[in-house]
């Protein structure tokens, strides 16, 4: 696999949008996952390439990259998912199974520096709760701390929820044997970081346009200033559901003068796919922004969030307050947003 794998990147050398690197569970987008990964990729005109490998533990991917395993390769995004093989307790503990991973970024960024990263949380494995995740949960916790510590090139998601019933059980419908996953959970995972992943391409290729006109020569308006203020572009948003639990969306912003409308969408991530709600009134000034938002909820009922807030130039946050009304009385839900 190894070998075929090394002629498969060397068939690829040059710019690809995207680069996979994983254990079986990533290897499998070539059988279970297939379909999937024609539907969100290939059909999409995206070149992506998989360099997975059945039983890879950490320590295997740092030396496949010494070997070159993306040697010549220059993704826009790289998708990292690796980890699980490491959890057994006769094989690495906890603090050996974030080493081994944060070891994997970095030589990941050095090999391929141009990159975004998007790093994953392990899947969690077992049919129900067991001591195995309560480790994967712990891996994860310390991993979150790399998207600080590389900002700018890793983006951290932990998308595990996902795979999971209300009662914290595994559903054979998404992984058979606890561990790898069946169609359905591959389209789980494609559909879950679909939106950073267009996030992460849109800023690649940001920086890239602007490359191309810092060669131009431009005379500059003196008089122009950017509002530290305005909310424009992506947010991570947050806010408590209806059983207290932490539930973020994806928000888009777009603005207009200064101050000026609001408009954009907010994404969520289901099972079922992604649900997107539009930003019906939105405007800002100053630092304050108000927009109006409307949901329907599994029961059919509409619901409209009157959301007021305030951004934070200094940490590059917002936090405000969500106003609707719920079984004819009006509830007030706090929310917070950081810049992404």
């Amino acid at each position: 696999r190894h070998l075929s794998l090394m002629e498969r990147v060397e068939e690829n050398a040059g710019p690809v949008d995207l680069l996979f690197v994983g254990d079986s569970i990533t290897q499998a987008w070539e059988n279970a996952g297939k379909s999937v990964w024609d539907k969100y990729y290939t059909d999409r005109g995206l070149k992506a390439v998989n360099v997975g490998i059945s039983g890879d533990r950490t320590q295997h991917v740092l030396w496949r990259l010494d070997q070159g395993a993306v040697k010549g390769l220059d993704p826009k995004v790289t998708v990292v998912m690796i980890g699980t093989n490491n959890s057994a307790n006769d094989r690495n503990t906890a603090s050996e199974m974030v080493d081994g991973v944060r070891a994997v970024v970095k030589r990941l960024h050095e090999e391929t520096p141009r990159a975004k990263i998007l790093l994953l949380g392990i899947f969690p494995r077992g049919e129900a709760f067991n001591e195995i995740r309560g480790k994967i949960l712990q891996v994860n916790q310390a991993l979150r701390i790399l998207e600080s510590e590389m900002e700018g090139i890793v983006v951290y998601q932990d998308i595990g929820h996902h795979f999971l019933e209300p009662d914290g059980t595994i559903s054979k419908e998404i992984m058979p044997d606890f561990l790898h996953l069946t169609e359905k959970g591959y389209e789980i995972w494609a559909s879950s970081i679909k939106p950073s992943i267009e996030a992460l391409m849109a800023e690649d290729d940001s920086v890239a346009d602007s490359a191309e006109a810092s060669e131009e020569v431009v005379i500059a308006d003196e008089t122009t200033e950017v509002n530290p203020n305005d909310p424009a572009g992506e947010w991570r948003w947050f806010i408590r559901g209806p059983e207290d639990q932490l539930v973020e969306f994806l928000m888009h912003l777009e603005t207009t003068g200064q101050p000026g409308s609001v408009s954009g969408y907010f994404l969520l991530d289901r099972p079922e796919g992604q649900q997107r709600l539009e930003i019906k009134e939105g405007s800002w000034e100053g630092s304050e922004i108000n927009m109006v938002v409307s949901r329907v909820r599994e029961n059919g009922e509409s619901i409209t969030y009157k959301l007021s807030g305030e951004t934070n130039e200094v940490n590059d946050n917002m936090e405000g307050i969500a106003k609707a009304m719920f079984n004819g009385a009006e509830v007030e839900i706090p929310w917070n947003a950081s810049r992404k």
